[in-house]
């Protein structure tokens, strides 16, 4: 699904679910079964949910693009001898996504070449 789509599906689900609540209470909606109340609600919080995940899913691949950039930026940087840069690129890519494994590892190799080694080892 799409980003708006995500977010009009959450917001609409959210609508159907304080609609039946508030509806049922002052007679707007009438359920004949008390199954079909739950199951309708059910299937809203279910649809929410799904939407929900989805959304989240796109806003961390956008988030991976952008800390794969700033990694990248830092080999750059460091292929280029500007230690100091490739560094500060290296920590603001680890401060978006800490569990980046290669950023992890080209921060401690450029604290080496610096030659900070009580750095490049923690």
């Amino acid at each position: 699904m799409g980003r708006k789509l995500d977010i009009a599906t959450i917001v609409c689900a959210v609508c159907i679910i304080i609609f039946t609540l508030i509806g049922e209470r002052f007679g707007y909606v009438n359920f004949e079964y008390a199954w079909a109340k739950y199951f309708f609600m059910l299937f809203s919080v279910v649809a929410a949910i799904v939407s929900w995940m989805d959304l989240k899913g796109k806003f961390k691949s956008r988030n991976l693009r952008l800390v794969t950039k700033f990694y990248n930026q830092g080999l750059v940087f460091n292929a280029k001898g500007d230690l100091d840069a490739a560094i500060s690129n290296y920590k603001i890519a680890l401060n978006m996504d800490p569990d980046f494994a290669l950023a992890h590892n080209a921060l401690g190799h450029a604290f080496f070449l610096k030659g900070e080694l009580n750095t490049s080892i923690t």
